[in-house]
């Protein structure tokens, strides 16, 4: 699902995160899904940003402190995101 061109695929598998958390483990949903995620912030359709920040605390929650600390990073850049 994380190599699906369409970005809406990868957004449902966000939404699924605590789930995902619980089977396969924060180091697994840390390593794999979280690059995706990154990739999906990069997305032309503003839709899909919001969803991203729309999740953002739900994720802060399920994949602790070091997710928490790139998103602070991260988000710097998204505030001069022209979309």
């Amino acid at each position: 699902m994380l190599r699906d061109d369409n970005n809406q695929v990868k957004l449902e598998l966000v939404k699924e995160i605590i789930k995902l958390d619980k089977i396969l483990g924060t180091e697994v949903v840390n390593s794999k899904i979280t690059p995706a995620l990154w990739d999906m912030t990069g997305d032309k359709n503003w839709r899909v940003k919001l969803e991203i920040i729309k999740y953002l605390p739900t994720l802060g929650k399920t994949l602790g402190p070091e997710f928490v600390d790139k998103v602070q990073k991260e988000s710097l850049d998204w505030i001069n995101d022209c979309v």
